[in-house]
C-alpha cells in the first residue's frame, strides 16, 4: 500500500482577511516502498503541508502474501504530477533534473513558491504535445444576428428575467424581450443600465460603487425610483411594478445549450466588476475599523495607512506592500509591458512577478497574489506565467488560428496539421497563412491582399448588378448581353445606364434614337452600350 501523499495547502484564511500566518514546520513518517530495508525516512515537508496520519496497524496490507499484486512505483514525473496536477509539465521536468531526479525535492519546491499551470496539456498518440487554450464561444452575445433563438430559448431566457429582476412585471419582461430581439444578454444589459443608470463606468470608482449599489438593490426587491422606472419604459408603456416582489425567487431549470452558455458569460461579464467593488467596499470598512481600533501600518509605496490585513509580504525578505499598490504594480507589468521584467539575480526573463523593493529579487506567494488581485488579472498572470515557464525551456508551440488548439511541431515538419479532429486546419509554420505546398511563402497571396483583391471584386461585381425599381420586388440581374431595356422577372422595365423606371408609354423612347450619337448634348441614355 502506497503512503498517502501530502497536499499543500496555503495556509490562507477562507474570508477575505489578508492575514499572514506562520506556520510550524511537522514532521511525517513514510513507509519504505517494498522491498527495501531500512527505517522510514524522516522527511521534513514544506512550509503549510500537513503532515499524514499514519494508517492503523490493522490496515496494513501482508507484502508477504504471494497472491498479492503490488503496483510498480511512481516515476519521479508522476509523484510530482499526483500532487500537483496542474503544474506544466516542461516546468516540473525542469526541476527534476535539476534537483537530482528527487520526486520529493521537487514537490517541497512546488509547495513553496507559485508555478506555471498547465493548460489542459495532453500527448497525442504519435508524441506531439498539445495545449488548449481557454475555450473559444461560440457565439457573439451581444449581436441578434449570431444565433436565432429557438422557442424553447425564449421561454427559459423569459422565465431567468423575470426571477432575477423582482422589479419588472411579467408583461414588461415581454415587451423588453421582444425590443431586443428575444437575446438574453442584450436585454439583460438594457434592464442593467437603466437601474443603474447607464452602463458601467469604467474609470470612476465611486460611481462604480453606487451603481453596484442601485444593481444590488434592486435585484433583491427594493423600490425603485421615478427616474428608475421611466428608464425602463418601452415607449410610454410601464415594464416594472411599483411594489416588487421579495423573497420570490425560484429555481429556474436552464436545458437549452445555446442559453446554458450564455448565462454563463453574463454570470461572468457582471461577476468581474461586482465582485470587484464588493472587496473594495470591503476594504474600506476593514480600512475604517483599523484607524479606529490604531491597527494601521504605512505603506512604503504609496504612504497612506492601511489595514495591516490589507498588506502582503514578498515571499524571502518580507517587504510588505499595500494590495491596491500590489494590483496596480501587477496590471503595468501584466497588461503594459507583457511581461515580469527581468530576474535580478539570474540576469534572465523571469517567470514570477517580483518584489517591488530596490533591490529584492524574492517573489509573492501565489496564494497572496490570488488574494489581492482579481480573477481577471489573476487569469492574465497564469498565462503569462505560463508563456515565460515555455520560452525559458526553449520550446515553440503553434496556435491554430481556427480553434485555439496549441502544439509543439517537430523541427522538420513545416505544416502546422491542428490535431482537433473537429477542426483539421492546416498552417504553413514560416508565414502563418493556410498550407501552401507546392507553392513558396513569398508566392502565395497573404490575408490583408486576399481581402483587398476580394474588396476590389466585389466592387467590380456590384457595378453590373441592377435591382428592380419596382417598390416591393427588389429582384437583382445583371446584363449578359443585347440592349439597355431591361426587364425582370415581374415584367418591370428599367434602363441599365441609369436605372432609372422605363414606363409603358415610354418604352425606346427613353433612349436616343440618333444614330452615331455622343449623347453629350441629346442628355439621353444609348440603347446599346
Amino acid at each position: 500500500r502506497r503512503p498517502r501523499k501530502l497536499a499543500p495547502v496555503t495556509g490562507l484564511k477562507d474570508d477575505d482577511d489578508f492575514e499572514l500566518l506562520s506556520f510550524e514546520p511537522a514532521s511525517a513518517q513514510m513507509k519504505p516502498p517494498p522491498g527495501n530495508s531500512g527505517s522510514p525516512a524522516k522527511l521534513k515537508p514544506a512550509p503549510g503541508t500537513v503532515a499524514a496520519k499514519p494508517a492503523p496497524a490493522a490496515a496494513l496490507i501482508d507484502v508477504t502474501d504471494p497472491g498479492l499484486v503490488i503496483p510498480p512505483p511512481l516515476t519521479p514525473i508522476e509523484q510530482v504530477l499526483e500532487i500537483f496536477p496542474d503544474v506544466d509539465r516542461t516546468y516540473a521536468q525542469n526541476l527534476l533534473n535539476s534537483n537530482g531526479n528527487n520526486g520529493m525535492t521537487v514537490s517541497a519546491l512546488l509547495a513553496e513558491s507559485s508555478y506555471p499551470k498547465s493548460k489542459t496539456t495532453f500527448v497525442r498518440d504519435d508524441g506531439i504535445t498539445l495545449h488548449r487554450d481557454k475555450r473559444q464561444r461560440k457565439y457573439d452575445f451581444m449581436s441578434t444576428s449570431s444565433f436565432q433563438p429557438s422557442h424553447k430559448y425564449v421561454e427559459e431566457a423569459r422565465l431567468k428575467l423575470y426571477d432575477e429582476f423582482p422589479c419588472l412585471s411579467s408583461n414588461g419582461v415581454n415587451k423588453l424581450f421582444n425590443k431586443h430581439g428575444n437575446h438574453y444578454d442584450i436585454t439583460h444589459d438594457a434592464v442593467c443600465s437603466g437601474i443603474m443608470g447607464g452602463p458601467v463606468d469604467g474609470k470612476d470608482a465611486d460611481r462604480r460603487e453606487e451603481q453596484y449599489r442601485l444593481l444590488k438593490s434592486a435585484m433583491t426587491g427594493v423600490h425603485l425610483t421615478d427616474e428608475q422606472h421611466d428608464r425602463l419604459m418601452v415607449g410610454k408603456r410601464r415594464t416594472t411594478v411599483l411594489h416588487p416582489r421579495r423573497n420570490s425567487r425560484q429555481t429556474v431549470t436552464i436545458t437549452d445549450s445555446i442559453l446554458q452558455e450564455e448565462l454563463e458569460y453574463v454570470t461572468q461579464k457582471q461577476g468581474e466588476w461586482m465582485e470587484e467593488v464588493n472587496l473594495r467596499l470591503i476594504r474600506k470598512q476593514n480600512r475604517a475599523d483599523a484607524e479606529r481600533k490604531g491597527a494601521t501600518m504605512e505603506c512604503p509605496c504609496c504612504c497612506f495607512d492601511v489595514a495591516v490585513d490589507e498588506m502582503i509580504a514578498c515571499r524571502e525578505e518580507g517587504h510588505m506592500f499595500c494590495v491596491d499598490c500590489l494590483r496596480r504594480f501587477a496590471e503595468n507589468q501584466i497588461f503594459t509591458l507583457g511581461s515580469f521584467g527581468v530576474d535580478r539575480k539570474t540576469k534572465k526573463q523571469a517567470t514570477d512577478l517580483l518584489c517591488m523593493h530596490d533591490g529584492c529579487s524574492s517573489a509573492f506567494h501565489v496564494a497572496h497574489l490570488r488574494k489581492a488581485l482579481p480573477e481577471k488579472i489573476m487569469a492574465k498572470y497564469d498565462d503569462l506565467q505560463y508563456r515565460a515557464a515555455v520560452g525559458a525551456a526553449g520550446i515553440e508551440l503553434f496556435s491554430c488560428p481556427e480553434c485555439g488548439i496549441q502544439a509543439e511541431v517537430p523541427e522538420t515538419q513545416m505544416i502546422f496539421h491542428c490535431p482537433e479532429a473537429s477542426c483539421g486546419h492546416e498552417m504553413c509554420k514560416l508565414c502563418k497563412e493556410p498550407a501552401h505546398i507546392p507553392l513558396k511563402c513569398s508566392e502565395v497571396e497573404k490575408k490583408h491582399e486576399t481581402k483587398g483583391r476580394l474588396k476590389v471584386e466585389e466592387a467590380i461585381s456590384n457595378a453590373k448588378i441592377r435591382t428592380c425599381p419596382k417598390p416591393g420586388c427588389g429582384k437583382k440581374f445583371i446584363k449578359e448581353d443585347g440592349c439597355n431595356k431591361m426587364t425582370c422577372g415581374c415584367g418591370t422595365w428599367s434602363c441599365y445606364v441609369c436605372r432609372a423606371l422605363i414606363t409603358k408609354q415610354a418604352g425606346y423612347k427613353h433612349f436616343c434614337q440618333t444614330p452615331h450619337c455622343s449623347h453629350e448634348a441629346c442628355n439621353q441614355c444609348p440603347l446599346y452600350s
